[in-house]
C-alpha cells in the first residue's frame, strides 16, 4: 500500500447558487465545479482516485484532465493536514479537505 494525494476537479450536475456573506468580492455568485483535495492510502493511483472519488458522486463528473493522483510521503504534508488526517497506515481515505468551487 502506498499514499498518494489526489486532487479532483469535479463539474456540478447542476450550478450552485453560492452566499455572498463573508466573501470578499472574488467568490463567484454561482459556482460550476469545485475543486477537492484527498488524503488516500491504496495499491494504485488508479486505486486512490476511485476512493476519492466514491467520496464526491453523484454531485458531479470528474474533469480528468485537471485532475491528478501522486504518491506522497504523509511527513512532508503541511502539519494542519496531518493534524486533520485520521490512520494513513490503513486503506482509504484518510483526508478530505473543504471545496473550492469556480464559477
Amino acid at each position: 500500500m502506498r499514499t498518494f494525494w489526489v486532487s479532483l476537479r469535479i463539474e456540478l450536475n447542476s450550478s450552485l447558487e453560492l452566499e455572498p456573506e463573508g466573501t470578499n468580492g472574488d467568490c463567484p455568485r454561482e459556482a460550476v465545479g469545485f475543486f477537492q483535495n484527498f488524503g488516500v492510502t491504496a495499491a494504485s493511483a488508479e486505486d486512490a482516485s476511485q476512493m476519492a472519488i466514491a467520496q464526491v458522486t453523484p454531485s458531479g463528473r470528474v474533469n480528468w484532465e485537471d485532475s491528478t493522483a501522486e504518491p506522497i510521503k504523509v511527513e512532508q504534508l503541511a502539519p494542519e493536514v496531518v493534524k486533520r488526517a485520521t490512520d494513513w497506515d490503513q486503506s482509504g481515505v484518510w483526508y478530505r479537505s473543504g471545496r473550492i468551487f469556480f464559477g
